[in-house]
C-alpha cells in the first residue's frame, strides 16, 4: 500500500506570503519558500501585466492585473519563515535567468545563494528552484557540486490523473500551479485515487498571484485547495525536502 504526500513551493519571497502562511498554518499545511538573498527589501509598486486566465470550460480570457511586487525584508522575513512546517529553498540571488551563465556567475547565484540563507535562516539549503524554470547542464552541475539535491520546473502542469512522484536528475515536476482552473478538480482526483505506490500532489506559484483578483488568483482559491486536502484523511503534508527524504530520493 503506497503513501500519498502533499506540498507546496512559492516562489520569491514577497508580502503575500504572509497571508499564504497564515492559511498554511490554519489547514495544517507544509511546505517551500523559494527566496532569493540579495534581492530581500526590493520594492515594486502597481506592476502591471495581462494574464491568461483558462475558465473551466477550455476559453482563454485575457485578463488585466494590477499588483504590489515587494520582497520582504531580510528581518522580517527572518519572523514570517521562521515556522516549523515551512523550508527555505534557494532562488539565485538576484533572480536572474541561469541557462549560459559562466561557472562564476553560477557559484554566485547557486552557492552563495544557498551559503546566505543558511546563514540567516539557520538551517540547511537543500534545494534550488531555478528562475524561470531555465537550467542548463552547468547548472545542474553547480548545484550538485553545492550538496544541493533538488530543483523545480517552472510549469502549469496537466489535468492528467498521474500522481506519481516525478524527478528527472534532481529537477521536480509540479503537479499543477497554483492558478490553474483545473487545479482543485485533480486534487480531488488525487483524493479520490486508491495509492498502490506513493502518489505526490506538488502545487507551486507565487503569492502575489493572489492580488490578481480573478477566478484562479485570489485567496479564496486557495484556500479551498488547502482545505479540501486537510479534510482528506489519508494525506501527508510535507516540505519539498521532507517529500524527497521520505521517497529516498
Amino acid at each position: 500500500m503506497g503513501r500519498k504526500f502533499f506540498t507546496v513551493s512559492f516562489d520569491d519571497g514577497t508580502e503575500q506570503d504572509i497571508r499564504v502562511i497564515a492559511l498554511m498554518e490554519k489547514y495544517g499545511i507544509r511546505g517551500t519558500f523559494n527566496l532569493s538573498s540579495g534581492l530581500f527589501g526590493e520594492r515594486e509598486e502597481g506592476v502591471e501585466r495581462i494574464v491568461n486566465e483558462v475558465l473551466p470550460e477550455g476559453t482563454v480570457k485575457q485578463v488585466k492585473v494590477r499588483f504590489d511586487h515587494n520582497i520582504m525584508p531580510v528581518d522580517q522575513a527572518k519572523e514570517v519563515y521562521s515556522r516549523e512546517f515551512i523550508e527555505i529553498a534557494g532562488h539565485g540571488s538576484h533572480h536572474l535567468h541561469q541557462a549560459g551563465l559562466d561557472r562564476a556567475a553560477l557559484e554566485a547565484e547557486i552557492v552563495d545563494d544557498a551559503k546566505r540563507l543558511s546563514d540567516i535562516f539557520g538551517q540547511r539549503i537543500t534545494g534550488h528552484i531555478f528562475p524561470y524554470g531555465e537550467y542548463d547542464e552547468e547548472c545542474l552541475r553547480v548545484m550538485k557540486e553545492a550538496g544541493l539535491t533538488y530543483g523545480r520546473l517552472a510549469t502549469s502542469g496537466a489535468s492528467k490523473n498521474d500522481f506519481r512522484f516525478k524527478c528527472d536528475r534532481g529537477i521536480i515536476h509540479p503537479t499543477c500551479r497554483m492558478t490553474d482552473f483545473f487545479a482543485l478538480s485533480l486534487l480531488q482526483s488525487f483524493i479520490d485515487t486508491k495509492a498502490n505506490e506513493d502518489l505526490v500532489f506538488y502545487i507551486w506559484g507565487h503569492s502575489f498571484e493572489l492580488d490578481y483578483g480573478t477566478m484562479f488568483g485570489c485567496d479564496a482559491h486557495l484556500e479551498k485547495i488547502f482545505k479540501t486536502a486537510a479534510e482528506a484523511e489519508d494525506i501527508e503534508f510535507v516540505t519539498n525536502g521532507e517529500l524527497l527524504e521520505a521517497l529516498g530520493k
